[in-house]
């Protein structure tokens, strides 16, 4: 069953209330996460490349990111958030990211294509980002279908699987199920996330400013193994001739 947006928040908690049994389950559309903003860019066939055949169908045209897909909130058992210990959570991240690397690696071959789903998937999160912030007017939940789905990814033998799982893009986010449990205040919140982010800021700028000294380095070793290299390039075509 399916309610919109227009139906009264005291409606919603009493139909929850009244349902007893694990296998109802009530829905009502978030419609306001919708958003016509997205440019007009399309990848199909990008550069001639066949491996971005049909890119744009997985999510829709105008809809990279998968932005604009309509959020399905189910309202049956609730699910709570259980704090678990930070080494955990980093693990269990750590794992799908460098499956993703995987997948990314070893399923597509052409660059131009790693790059794109690279930024489809990256800019997704960073969609995510913006809702656990509370900067987008979408819930913050997952859809619950989509991630059930992870036990598909990989073969009895450890291989990725190359089957079609069943779903397109323009799915996610039609059985949204949103944690309760958030210690989301608005009077401090806010202000703890952009400290935060301007810790990260910082860390990320060290960084870049490392990898800038380390290139210029590298260049520099570079340039003084070029400069010795014309003697010894000289000699190569000698050889070739067996002139020495």
């Amino acid at each position: 069953m399916v309610f919109s947006v227009g139906k009264t928040f005291s409606l919603l908690c009493l139909a929850t209330g009244v349902l007893s049994s694990p296998l109802s389950s009530l829905r009502r559309r978030d419609s306001s996460s919708v958003s016509s903003s997205s440019p007009s860019v399309s990848f199909n066939n990008w550069g001639g490349l066949s491996s971005l055949s049909g890119f744009d169908n997985f999510y829709g045209s105008n809809n990279f990111y998968g932005s604009n897909n309509e959020q399905v909130i189910i309202v049956e058992q609730e699910e709570v958030c259980h704090v678990q210990e930070i080494v955990i959570i980093q693990q269990k991240l750590a794992i799908i990211q460098e499956f993703a690397k995987r997948i990314i690696t070893e399923e597509v071959c052409d660059v131009e294509t790693q790059i794109i789903v690279f930024e489809q998937f990256s800019g997704g999160m960073h969609q995510f980002k913006q809702d656990i912030s509370r900067q987008s007017s979408r819930s913050v939940g997952y859809d619950s279908n989509i991630a059930g789905k992870l036990t598909q990814l990989v073969n009895s033998d450890g291989s990725l699987n190359s089957n079609d799982l069943g779903f397109q893009g323009s799915d996610v986010g039609k059985n949204v199920q949103v944690p309760s449990g958030s210690n989301w205040d608005s009077s401090k919140s806010p202000q703890n996330i952009n400290s935060i982010l301007g810790s990260i800021k910082s860390i990320n700028n060290s960084t870049a400013s490392s990898n800038t000294t380390a290139a210029s380095s590298s260049t520099a070793v570079s340039s003084s193994i070029a400069a010795a290299a014309p003697p010894v390039l000289a000699i190569a075509p000698l050889r070739a001739l067996n002139l020495c």
